[in-house]
């Protein structure tokens, strides 16, 4: 379930968001809200939204204030901005803090329904890319342990050196042999140091 928080200081519209969209049949969990930034901030930390829905002209605490100290400590929220002002000068100011949507009221139930629905795809895919990043961070910190210890593996220098070249293509390092692709290739060197009667002195013991 994704997370939403609304924040929004006309009760009204607060309770008619709040109350007439089909939170959980849509994947969402709705949260918490609030009537001002103030009292919102607090409880954005507790709940964790992955979704923050707040107006901007608000008392006590802006909505463009509220979105500043929110990405400080939680930037992987999504925040968009619900507001009754068509003014380019907010939307600039959405713009240095990552806002994901800006919404003007009055919204019907309907868009802003699919508005979330985006918002949740752009939130799937950026969860898809974390985790390719987080894959591939993996192989690359493999293949190093491989690279830097391999001497110590048993073989011949040519089955050592095709365990290596197995591991840089799973990382994405090299291209797989026979394969032509257009995408960057690196080369990888390694050096060992062998002393005059051929003992491996690359590594200084103290």
């Amino acid at each position: 379930m994704v997370k939403v928080f609304l924040v929004e200081d006309e009760s009204i519209i607060r309770r008619g968001i709040r109350d007439n969209i089909d939170w959980e049949s849509h994947g969402f969990e709705f949260v918490g809200e609030a009537g001002d930034g103030e009292y919102a901030y607090p409880l954005i930390l507790k709940e964790k939204p992955d979704i923050l829905i707040t107006d901007i002209r608000m008392p006590f605490m802006s909505g463009i204030e509220l979105a500043r100290q929110v990405r400080e400590v939680r930037p992987a929220t999504q925040i968009a901005f619900l507001s009754g002002y068509d003014d380019f000068a907010y939307a600039q100011q959405a713009i240095q803090y990552n806002i994901i949507s800006y919404l003007l009221k009055p919204i019907s139930m309907t868009d802003l329904t699919a508005e979330l629905l985006e918002i949740r795809k752009k939130l799937d895919h950026l969860f898809e890319e974390l985790q390719a990043k987080q894959k591939e961070q993996t192989n690359l910190n493999d293949f190093v342990t491989t690279l830097l210890l391999d001497h110590y593996q048993p073989g011949s220098s040519e089955e050592r050196e095709k365990r290596l070249w197995r591991r840089a293509e799973s990382c994405g390092l090299v291209k797989s042999r026979g394969i032509q692709e257009e995408k960057p290739s690196y080369v990888v060197l390694t050096t060992m140091l062998l002393d005059t009667q051929g003992n491996n002195i690359t590594i200084r013991e103290n």
